[in-house]
């Protein structure tokens, strides 16, 4: 007679819909067994629903799908057998759910889909036919190369299911994934959502306020915006269209012109010189702030001179590029969502360019975007 194997352990299953097959592992240590039997029962009824063998040398048995049902609670057991036919004792019993697959996404979010803001408020929606409760989730956002760059906190409050995630860049590519767990160990996974940032940033000289003066029966406004004097240094100059055009000339903001602490300057201006094109001092600092327009390796860049310690601090922006679009004005991208440009290669363009220059706490910042023009 021959000796009786060592009994194997099942291992732990989380639940799972058994309209698809599963795989129930065990351990055992002992001859090699080539093949195992699994018994299952009905934990309720105590009937036996499954009592089959499967050959095969890895420590596992696959339950075919469709076996089970959902929204059931089932016990297992594990027999293994070796070559000369000896075999172990059932294992001992191991209890499992099976229910269907639960539904698990972004409900205010698809595919490449277009954000036009930096900030996104996600929702997620939850739902599952045998009430199966959620236990745990979590949010993540990726880069364009599926690099993780946030991480939120695991949470546990299956009522409140929306998050917030700040700092989206403008013309940028992210990916967005929520995981999540139920009570009884079903995994659940959005899938990677791929959001495509477009939006417009509106310079901060069009900001407007209004007060409404109840008393008197009347309403103020406000803006940043005032209306400045200047002087030109000969007559080479000349307005049309709401711009001014100049050649071997300077023109100097001699009235209203008054910069303290931080600020924001808008300068628009098209088909600029390879030379310096803006000069200003604040009233609290002795040095000179310019901008300059340079041609580097065939790209054009306009370079900021600001003051720092007993020097200056210069840095680089290059000339926005021209994007496409179609005759709906939809930006055309790549497959993967990325805006198709044009490489500046010439300057001598129409296009008319907005330089925003702040200074925030004595930091200085330079954007350049270009300006939509009514046809």
């Amino acid at each position: 007679m021959a000796n009786q194997l060592n009994t194997p352990i099942v291992n732990w299953s989380p639940a799972f819909d058994p309209a698809f097959s599963h795989t129930f592992t065990f351990s055992y240590t002992g001859n090699q067994a080539v093949k195992n039997r699994a018994v299952i029962y009905d934990n309720d009824t105590y009937e036996n629903v499954y009592d089959r063998i499967q050959e095969g040398l890895k420590l596992d048995h696959v339950l075919p799908s469709n076996t089970l049902a959902s929204g059931r609670t089932y016990v297992i057991q594990i027999q293994v057998f070796d070559a000369a036919g000896a075999s172990s004792a059932l294992s001992a019993p191991v209890v499992f759910q099976c229910f269907t697959s639960p539904e698990f996404y972004f409900s205010n979010a698809e595919d490449k889909m277009v954000l036009s803001s930096a900030n996104f408020t996600v929702l997620l929606s939850y739902s599952q036919t045998e009430s199966e409760p959620l236990q745990q989730f979590q949010y993540y956002l990726y880069g364009q190369d599926r690099t993780l760059l946030y991480s939120s906190d695991v949470f546990y409050d299956g009522s409140n299911l929306t998050h917030t995630i700040y700092g989206f860049h403008n013309d940028s590519i992210y990916y967005l994934r929520a995981v999540g767990r139920t009570v009884h160990g079903m995994e659940l996974d959005t899938g990677y959502l791929q959001i495509i940032v477009q939006y417009q940033i509106k310079p901060a000289n069009i900001l407007f306020s209004a007060q409404n003066h109840r008393e008197g029966g009347y309403l103020s406004y406000y803006t940043g915006i005032k209306s400045i004097g200047y002087e030109t240094q000969n007559d080479h100059y000349s307005f049309a269209g709401g711009e001014v055009t100049l050649w071997d000339n300077m023109l100097t903001y001699n009235d209203q012109f008054c910069i303290t602490g931080d600020f924001t300057v808008v300068l628009k201006a098209r088909k600029l010189p390879l030379e310096t094109f803006f000069r200003m001092k604040a009233d609290d600092c002795p040095y000179e702030i310019s901008m300059r327009m340079l041609e580097i390796g065939g790209l054009y860049y306009c370079r900021l001179t600001v003051p720092y310690g007993l020097g200056d601090y210069v840095f680089y922006r290059e000339l926005p590029k021209a994007e496409l679009a179609d005759a709906g004005g939809h930006r055309l991208t790549t497959a993967s969502g990325i805006p198709i440009s044009i490489v500046n290669l010439t300057y001598n363009a129409e296009d008319l360019v907005t330089f925003t220059l702040r200074r925030k706490g004595g930091l200085y910042s330079l954007t350049l975007s270009f300006e939509e023009e009514e046809a």
